[in-house]
């Protein structure tokens, strides 16, 4: 896709920081209300901010984006919602940013005008997912960060959909809208806004018998931070729309210096092309001089994976910065002025003083113009006054935004005008031509009554179905093996392993065959969290081959997937990470046609018996994924094998956190240092009336897996009790909310 210009976008978490990006040349900026931004401890905007912020970037003809990019609650997204989302609308936002699905179905529904952009927090990564959006009225795709030049230029090309980048700033070693170890860790959420940023802390590694590996650094999940801008010309070419700076958190001179370089660099491209683009050195320390951590690195968009992209030794951000002040203060003193052009906007005026005639003053701004009248003009009886008195007057624009850039006077000779006349006049028409020019952009919301949705939660008695998830094959054929157990949830390669390819070899003969025959289950075929282009096309011939199974869904690239290779939707069961937070986000799911679903791990018990659980399963045992991430921590320590290894990181307090390394998609998988149990809290499950209850097995053997099913089965006959003694877990979020 094409685009006639490109974006230049710059964080905004004040005013002051959207009045210097604006100076900067920032075409557009993205901000928050007081409340739904993924940076809930940035200062934001109250409503008059916003609204005096907004018209001041219309004025200059730039843009304002809403983010909304944080998941909500029932209450929040059916008490709050609705009224921030209108004042905004009316205000003139020109769109807004999300990441709850239910927020989507809700902008469709009562602000179908309003364009929508796609939080990186969606975490898209392929075509699939943003043509799945663009049916659901999603105008833009924040591309997720971990993507590839060539992704990138395969995004572009083949959805309808224009593609935003990051190209500068911090950097998540987690996937985007996957990470769940500030919430999991410390009670605080990412998806909410409020990461305590765990992965920013030392960590040690083992290897798959607890010994210490030799490492780089302690740092091993800090990344260093973004600076794409010597990429610009191929991430332009490659279609992009919009180039994306980070920021929120950050002072308004860092987000200053590198809105202004960015703008530098795009002007360069499109004035001269890519034969005469490189970035000098002066600007590349003035970038270092800004913030950094440890360094810059322009990951992913050449490699996969590298450890160059890491900040091993340290991951703060204002110690590099500190190293370079004096120089960043230097250069920003000799470059300010020229960098940072006058914030006014410029206008014409013209002015007719006719003796007998009224006054009158046209301003215009474009095609925009207003006139004002005032009193007609007498011959001066003394002292005439003078043009230059005039134009005096007439440029004191103080306080306003405008500033003349042409002024005309038409005149009669010795003529007499009151001076306050004209300041009079002046400021009628620098206030009249500010709200024709701002009003351009406000709209008006017909009055449509919003309509709460209930969470109906009839009282029923029913026996929950019982859903085994497994990763090898010992801990398939226990769940097999159990009677009680309903269906199993299994990925691709052990599908084909024990359910296709088991009957013809040895190992599966005799007792394993009988058991598949006697006690056939239903088989739910996982489709992956992070599903890119190259994953997504080593599944195609599997899904043609097996197009009446069941699969689950755990992101919208794979339900996009899902969608172009023409699985009915009935078949599909949306995992925990398509977030289905409120009763709207879950309402939405059903619509689209998937009736089976997953509870969000970061609700409570008195959530959820505000949600409809009917057609769901709740997770009662299992080690949570806390991260999945395209950085590699066998690469990292230079033992990349394409084996597919284990290891584990270990805090501070000792905790050991497994790590799988699935080498056929070369991702991490950081599980919880515990699991999640619940299995004794089986009635009070129970009666949150969930179609099933799933135990997810990770790093369990065979003896620890028929353990597990074994309490399962007691809980469910109401023996309820966590055996053995000091055995470590948690119960997650069921008995506390997250923040």
């Amino acid at each position: 896709m094409e685009y006639d210009t490109i974006e230049v976008l710059a964080p905004a978490g004040s005013p002051e920081i959207a009045r210097a990006v604006l100076k900067a040349g920032a075409d557009a900026v993205y901000f928050a209300g007081n409340a739904y931004g993924a940076r809930a401890y940035a200062p934001n905007f109250t409503r008059q901010e916003a609204s005096d912020m907004l018209d001041l970037l219309h004025l200059h003809r730039k843009k304002a984006y809403l983010t909304v990019n944080t998941l909500l609650k029932n209450t929040e997204i059916e008490r709050q919602l609705y009224d921030d989302l209108r004042f905004y609308y009316e205000a003139g936002v020109d769109a807004v940013l999300v990441q709850d699905f239910g927020v989507l179905m809700l902008l469709r529904e009562y602000f179908p005008d309003w364009p929508v952009h796609a939080s990186t927090q969606m975490n898209i990564v392929s075509h699939y997912g943003a043509n799945f959006l663009t049916e659901y009225g999603v105008k833009r795709i924040v591309a997720a960060r971990e993507l590839s030049l060539g992704e990138i230029r395969m995004l572009c090309a083949n959805s309808g959909a224009e593609i935003e980048v990051f190209v500068h700033g911090a950097l998540c070693v987690c996937y985007s809208g996957q990470c769940l170890m500030s919430s999991f860790l410390g009670g605080r959420s990412g998806n909410r806004g409020r990461c305590a940023q765990p992965c920013r802390l030392p960590y040690r590694v083992l290897d798959g018998r607890g010994r210490k590996i030799k490492t780089p650094g302690d740092y091993m999940l800090s990344p260093k931070d973004l600076c794409g801008i010597a990429d610009l010309p191929a991430l332009i070419e490659a279609g992009v729309c919009s180039l994306k700076i980070e920021g929120r958190m950050k002072q308004a001179a860092y987000a200053s210096t590198v809105t202004s370089l960015y703008r530098k660099y795009v002007d360069l491209y499109l004035e001269k092309g890519r034969e005469d683009y490189a970035v000098s050195e002066e600007d590349r320390t003035r970038l270092l001089a800004s913030g950094s951590r440890n360094g810059f690195t322009d990951a992913y968009f050449f490699v996969r994976n590298t450890p160059k992209m890491m900040s091993f030794a340290d991951s703060s951000h204002e110690k590099k910065q500190a190293d370079l002040k004096e120089h960043n203060e230097s250069v920003q003193s000799q470059k300010a002025k020229e960098l940072l052009p006058d914030e006014k906007l410029p206008i014409g005026g013209h002015l007719t003083a006719k003796i007998g005639e009224p006054l009158a003053l046209v301003v215009r701004s474009g095609l925009t113009a207003v006139t004002v009248f005032g009193n007609p003009c007498e011959q001066a009886r003394k002292q005439p006054v003078s043009k230059s008195d005039l134009y005096s007057k007439l440029n004191k624009t103080g306080d306003s935004p405008f500033a003349f850039r042409e002024m005309s006077i038409e005149m009669d000779e010795n003529i007499f005008v009151p001076l306050k006349e004209i300041n009079r006049l002046r400021r009628e028409a620098l206030d009249g031509i500010y709200h024709k020019l701002v009003s351009a952009y406000h709209r008006k919301l017909p009055l449509v009554p919003f309509l709460q949705m209930d969470s109906p939660n009839p009282d029923i008695e029913a026996e929950p179905a019982i859903f085994v998830r497994v990763l090898n094959e010992e801990q398939f054929w226990v769940a097999q093996k159990q009677p009680f157990v309903d269906a199993i949830i299994l990925p691709v390669r052990l599908y084909q392993a024990v359910i296709e390819a088991g009957k013809d070899r040895d190992k599966y003969a005799g007792e394993h065959s009988k058991i598949v025959k006697k006690r056939q289950k239903r088989y739910i075929v996982e489709l992956p969290v992070v599903l890119r282009h190259g994953t997504a096309e080593t599944y195609a011939q599997f899904v043609k081959e097996h197009s009446r199974a069941e699969y689950e869904v755990s992101g919208y690239d794979a339900l996009g997937f899902a969608k172009e290779m023409d699985i009915p939707m009935a078949q599909l069961h949306a995992g925990y990470r398509l977030y289905m937070m409120s009763g709207r986000a879950r309402g939405g799911v059903r619509r689209i046609g998937i009736v089976h679903g997953s509870v969000p791990l970061e609700l409570s018990e008195k959530e959820l018996s505000h949600r409809d659980n009917r057609t769901d399963r709740i997770l009662v045992y299992g080690r949570v994924p806390l991260m999945y991430t395209a950085n590699c921590v066998a690469k990292n320590i230079g033992k990349c094998t394409k084996t597919a290894p284990r290891y584990y990181l270990q805090d501070r307090k000792g905790k050991k956190f497994p790590v799988t390394c699935d080498c056929t998609a070369c991702t991490n998988v950081i599980y919880n240092a515990v699991p999640t149990d619940l299995i004794d809290k089986y009635r009070n499950i129970k009666a949150l009336q969930p179609e099933a209850i799933e135990i997810a097995f990770t790093t369990e053997n065979e003896r620890e897996a028929e353990a597990v099913l074994e309490r399962v089965q007691k809980a469910i006959a109401g023996k309820n009790k966590i055996d053995p003694p000091g055995y470590e877990f948690t119960r997650g979020h069921f008995t506390k909310s997250i923040k």
